[in-house]
């Protein structure tokens, strides 16, 4: 198993041959750059990753497997929370020549989406950040919970609203009428 910070596969060890195979397990030291707005995915962070290469025609057939977790916090209570993520999933990347050759065919758009443009093989290279990218943090939770029925934050204290009693409250008097309270309260004799 080689460590690497570099998702780039070289295919010169890849015969040219359709249907020729080949294998990589890899651990991926994580850069930094890797989260959404709520999760993240620690730099220096270890990834065990499984690469299966298949030459095919025009390209080849990139099948990757891992797993791991985001870290956060939870949207609500905003305790610290763990969201374990895997990957399984397998595209084909394409010889610059071959993609020439369907734009010109005009099945390719190449104005259009990034994740609609066919991957490429460049200089004999395959950059695997990219699927890994739009695999791990695609597929994030946009609001990661610690539990799926946190009761989240007191809006008055702050404070969690699980560790409070069942009969906390707060008494909300509109500053502009506290005058008034002074009437409701017994007088001093």
């Amino acid at each position: 198993m080689t460590t690497t910070e570099s998702l780039q596969i070289s295919l010169a060890q890849l015969p040219h041959a359709v249907g020729s195979y080949r294998e990589y397990h890899i651990n991926w030291i994580v850069p930094a750059g890797w989260s959404t707005e709520v999760l993240t995915l620690p730099q220096g962070t270890e990834v065990p990753i499984d690469v299966k290469l298949t030459t095919v025609d025009d390209g080849v057939l990139v099948q990757v497997e891992s797993h791991g977790e985001l870290l956060g916090d939870c949207v609500r209570c905003l305790d610290p929370l763990t969201e374990p993520w895997t990957v399984d999933t397998a595209d084909v990347y394409f010889e610059e020549t071959a993609v020439s050759d369907l734009i010109v065919d005009g099945d390719v758009d190449m104005e259009g989406q990034p994740q609609d443009q066919p991957r490429v093989i460049v200089r004999d290279e395959i950059d695997l950040e990219p699927m890994l990218r739009d695999t791990i943090l695609a597929a994030a939770t946009l609001t990661p919970l610690c539990e799926p029925d946190c009761l989240g934050l007191c809006a008055t204290c702050g404070e969690k609203l699980a560790d409070l009693p069942a009969d906390h409250a707060h008494e909300d008097i509109d500053p502009r009428l506290a005058v008034l309270r002074t009437l409701l309260e017994p007088a001093d004799e």
